[in-house]
């Protein structure tokens, strides 16, 4: 009996067998990789990309359900782990706390846009053109942001219960005056921050969600 040649064949064998597990479980962890592409990462990349733009203009984010779709089915247990630990994070937390942060600055603004009709508001007028201002947006602003305060010209103004009127001041110099008035209001400050934090977060989360999506191509 050749000794020698035994031990070759079952060393071959063995070889053989591990490279072909190997094999197996890259191809099986490619499969993984692509599943999560299509079912979460794709989903909640665009989701996150629509979200940084309603964010970025003070409106609600409301793309939370591929996440929780992705909880449901249990793909994050496949996740890396650390991607899985960001966006917990950012869903859990982070926006959470931007949408109570929007939603106390969003009644504040209106309640103050009410007050200031009623104060600087006169009635509409006929054959005007109305243009509506996302006040949030301007007044949560760090510095004055003069292109949130451009209006047509000839163009009155909603203050819900009124309008401002094109007259001695202009409309800037208005939304300016106005923009100092409410700039320490503790709901703006609170907004302020919760807004930079979410699209700082965001942006993180978009880029690597882009990176594991390009890795599947």
């Amino acid at each position: 009996m050749n000794i020698g040649l035994n031990i070759g064949y079952f060393a071959t064998f063995a070889i053989g067998l591990m490279s072909g597990y190997i094999l197996f479980r890259l191809q099986d962890r490619r499969q993984t990789q692509r599943t999560l592409s299509s079912s979460v990462y794709v989903p909640l990349h665009e989701d996150l990309h629509t979200g940084l733009r309603w964010i970025r203009n003070a409106e609600a984010f409301q793309g939370y359900s591929n996440w929780n779709n992705a909880r449901a089915s249990g793909h994050v247990l496949l996740m890396d782990a650390k991607l899985l630990a960001l966006l917990e994070t950012l869903f859990e937390r982070t926006l959470p706390e931007y949408a109570n942060a929007w939603f106390a600055a969003k009644d504040w603004v209106d309640r103050i846009v009410r007050e200031w009709g009623r104060q600087f508001g006169k009635p509409a007028l006929s054959g005007v053109n109305i243009e509506n201002i996302n006040w949030l947006n301007l007044l949560a602003q760090p510095l004055f942001a003069v292109e949130l305060a451009a209006v047509r010209p000839k163009t009155q103004v909603s203050l819900i219960e009124g309008y401002w009127h094109p007259g001695t001041s202009s409309f800037e110099e208005f939304a300016t005056e106005r923009w100092q008035d409410a700039f320490d209001r503790p709901e703006l400050s609170r907004f302020r921050n919760a807004r930079e934090a979410a699209i700082s977060e965001i942006t993180v989360a978009l880029a690597k969600l882009g990176k594991k999506i390009r890795q599947t191509l």
